[in-house]
C-alpha cells in the first residue's frame, strides 16, 4: 500500500528539529508492504514501477 500523508507530525516534527520551516513545498509519503513501513519526505511525487507480481 502507498499513502501520502497529510497533515503530517512528521514534517512538523522535522521542522521542529531543524528549527526551521522547509522553504520548499514537501511532501509525506507512507509505504506499507507486509514486512515493513517505510515514510519518506520529499520535495517530489514518487515514480512507482511495478516490479513483478506475486501469485
Amino acid at each position: 500500500m502507498f499513502f501520502k500523508v497529510k497533515n503530517s507530525e512528521f514534517i512538523r516534527w522535522l521542522e521542529k528539529e531543524r528549527r526551521g520551516k522547509f522553504k520548499e513545498n514537501i511532501f509525506h509519503y507512507c509505504f506499507i508492504t507486509s514486512n515493513m513501513i517505510v515514510d519518506a519526505i520529499s520535495r517530489h511525487s514518487p515514480e512507482i514501477e511495478k516490479l513483478r507480481e506475486y501469485m
